[in-house]
C-alpha cells in the first residue's frame, strides 16, 4: 500500500490496537520514500524498542534523521544523526545515551569531521575514533586512562583541512604523548578507493630526525593537481643541507639550509608560491643567514604550457624590500595580478599601479593609487581597488577617495564582464538604475544609501540595497538576484531573503 500525502508531506504508517501504536511502524515522505521507522512494544504503551530511525521535528526544512536503539522507550547506546544535502546523505553527529536514556556524550568536531570516544571528568580516555561525514571511520587511536589526554600506541591522524578533495592521513606510534619512531603520510584522491603512501620520516621524542619526505601546504588542492613534496634531512628538529621540491614527481625547486641546525637558508633558492598548482609561480633569488638579499625574480607559466616567463622583480636588503618592485598579488592562483611601485625600508610609498593579465598578450591597467611618502603605507587621494575574489569571471572594482588612510566620500562599485574592454556601474535592476557603492564619512563609516555586492557575488550575482546610519544598516534592505540566463534582476524582500539563506 502506498502512503497518501494529500494532507501532509510526512506520513506514519503502521498498526493500531485500541488507538495505540503497536508493532512495526514506518515513516514515509512525500517523494514516496521511507525515511524512518521501527518497532513499538505490544503492550499498547507505545514504548519504542530495538533499532529505530527517527526524524527531526523540522524534517521538511532540515532533512535530518537519527538512527540508533531504544530500550523500554528510552534511547540507549550510540545514536547517529544524518542530513540530506544536495541528494547526498551525510553524517552529522554522534550522541551516546546511558541505560536511563540520558545523554552522556556528544561528538566533537564540525566541517564533516567527528570525534567519538569516552570522557572522564571532561578529559579524553581510552579508544577514540575519527569519522568523516560520508559515514566512514578515517582515523583514531588510544588515550591513556589517567585523564591527562596522553596519546599512546598506534594512531591514524588526519590533516587539519581534511575534506572530500584533500584526504591526507598520518600513521605512526605515540610514546608518553610524543610521536616516536617511523611515521608515514598517506593520500587518496576523491575518486579513488585506496590510500597510497606519499611521504614520512622518523621522530625521536616528538622531534623530527633524519631523512624526510614532506608535503607542501596545498598538496591535493585543485582536485589533486597540486602534488608538491619536499625532500631533505632534519637534525634535532631543524632542516639541514640540501632540500629539494618536486611537482608531479619532477624536481623543480629547492636550495640549502645551514649545516649547524639553525634552519637558516643560504645561497641560491628556487621557491614556489603558496598556491602552486592550478597556476605555476616560482621565486628565484639568494639568501644569506636566513634573509633574502639582492634581486629576486618572479616566474609564471600556465598549467598546460612549458615555458616560464618573468612577471615580477625587486630587490631585498637583509630581508627588507627596497626600491622599485613588480610583485604578484596573492589571490590563490585564480588570476595574474601585479602591483608596480616603490618600497622604502619595506613600506610602500608613492604611486602604485595594479595590472591584470588575462593571457600572455593582453594586459589591462585596472587600478591603484598613492601611498604617503613617509613610509606609513597610508593611502591618500583617488584609488581604484580590486575585490578580494577578483579573477577572470568576477571583475569588480571599488573606486573612490582616501583621506588619512581611510575611505572617504563617494565610493562606486564597478563590474567588467569577461571579454569586455571597459568597466560599468552595476545597473538594470528591474526598470530602475542603481549606482553601485555609496558614501563614507570620517573614519571610514558608511552613511546614506548603499548598493553592495554579495560576498560570493561571482557565483550568486546578488546585491543588497539599503541605508546606513553611523556605519550600521537601518530600515528596509532589498536583495536583488541576477539570473544567469535571464540577465535581469529579480526582487526579493528582506524577509524572503532570510528564508532564501
Amino acid at each position: 500500500m502506498k502512503p497518501n500525502f494529500r494532507k501532509s508531506g510526512i506520513l506514519h504508517l503502521g498498526k493500531l490496537r485500541d488507538g495505540s501504536k503497536v508493532g512495526n511502524w514506518e515513516i514515509w515522505y512525500k517523494n514516496n520514500q521511507q525515511i524512518g521507522g521501527g518497532l513499538y512494544d505490544q503492550s499498547g504503551n507505545e514504548l519504542k524498542y530495538g533499532k529505530w530511525t527517527d526524524i527531526d521535528d523540522n524534517f521538511e526544512r532540515n532533512q535530518i534523521n537519527y538512527t540508533g536503539e531504544y530500550e523500554k522507550g528510552k534511547k540507549v547506546g550510540l545514536w547517529k544523526s544524518f542530513i540530506k544535502e544536495n541528494n547526498f546523505i551525510q553524517l552529522l553527529a554522534f550522541v551516546t545515551y546511558n541505560s536511563d536514556g540520558q545523554e552522556i556524550f556528544r561528538s566533537e568536531g564540525n566541517s564533516g569531521i567527528l570525534h567519538l570516544g569516552k570522557l572522564k571528568d571532561g578529559n579524553k580516555i581510552g579508544k577514540w575514533e575519527i569519522w568523516y561525514k560520508n559515514n566512514q571511520q578515517i582515523g583514531g587511536g588510544l588515550y591513556d586512562e589517567s585523564g591527562k589526554e596522553f596519546k599512546v600506541g598506534y594512531w591514524v591522524e588526519i590533516i587539519d583541512c581534511y575534506d572530500f578533495i584533500k584526504q591526507i592521513i598520518f600513521k605512526g606510534e605515540y610514546l608518553y604523548g610524543q610521536k616516536y619512531g617511523k611515521w608515514s603520510t598517506w593520500y587518496k584522491k576523491y575518486e579513488e578507493t585506496e590510500f597510497k603512501q606519499i611521504g614520512g620520516g622518523f621522530y625521536d621524542d616528538g622531534i623530527k630526525i633524519g631523512k624526510w619526505i614532506e608535503l607542501h601546504d596545498n598538496y591535493g588542492n585543485f582536485f589533486g593537481q597540486s602534488q608538491i613534496q619536499h625532500y631533505g634531512e632534519y637534525k634535532c628538529g631543524n632542516k639541514i643541507g640540501l632540500w629539494q621540491t618536486s611537482f608531479m614527481d619532477e624536481l623543480i625547486a629547492g636550495g640549502f639550509y645551514d649545516e649547524n641546525g639553525n634552519g637558516e637558508k643560504n645561497g641560491k633558492w628556487i621557491e614556489l608560491s603558496d598556491h602552486y598548482g592550478q597556476s605555476q609561480i616560482k621565486y628565484v633569488g639568494e639568501y644569506a643567514n636566513g634573509n633574502k638579499i639582492g634581486f629576486w625574480n618572479t616566474y609564471y607559466k600556465e598549467f598546460n604550457t612549458t615555458q616560464f616567463q618573468i612577471i615580477g622583480v625587486g630587490e631585498y636588503h637583509q630581508g627588507i624590500r627596497i626600491g622599485k618592485w613588480i610583485e604578484l598579488i596573492d589571490n590563490q592562483g585564480q588570476s595574474l595580478i601585479t602591483w608596480q611601485g616603490e618600497y622604502l625600508n619595506g613600506k610602500k610609498i608613492g604611486q602604485w599601479e595594479i595590472k591584470y593579465k588575462e593571457n600572455y598578450d593582453n594586459q589591462f591597467f585596472y587600478g591603484g593609487g598613492s601611498y604617503d611618502q613617509l613610509g606609513n603605507e597610508s593611502k591618500i587621494g583617488q584609488w581604484i581597488e580590486l575585490s578580494d575574489g577578483f579573477f577572470e569571471y568576477s571583475q569588480i572594482t571599488f573606486n573612490g577617495q582616501y583621506k588619512n588612510g581611510k575611505k572617504y566620500n563617494n565610493w562606486e562599485i564597478h563590474e567588467r564582464p569577461k571579454n569586455y574592454q571597459n568597466f560599468s556601474l552595476m545597473q538594470k535592476l528591474f526598470l530602475l538604475y542603481f549606482r553601485g557603492g555609496g558614501v563614507y564619512c570620517e573614519n571610514e563609516i558608511k552613511i546614506g544609501r548603499w548598493v553592495e555586492q554579495n560576498a560570493n557575488f561571482r557565483q550568486q550575482e546578488i546585491i543588497h540595497v539599503g541605508k546606513y546610519k553611523n556605519g550600521s544598516k537601518i530600515g528596509l534592505w532589498h536583495v536583488f538576484y541576477k539570473g544567469k540566463d535571464m540577465q535581469i534582476f529579480k526582487y526579493y524582500s528582506y524577509i524572503q531573503w532570510w528564508w532564501f539563506l
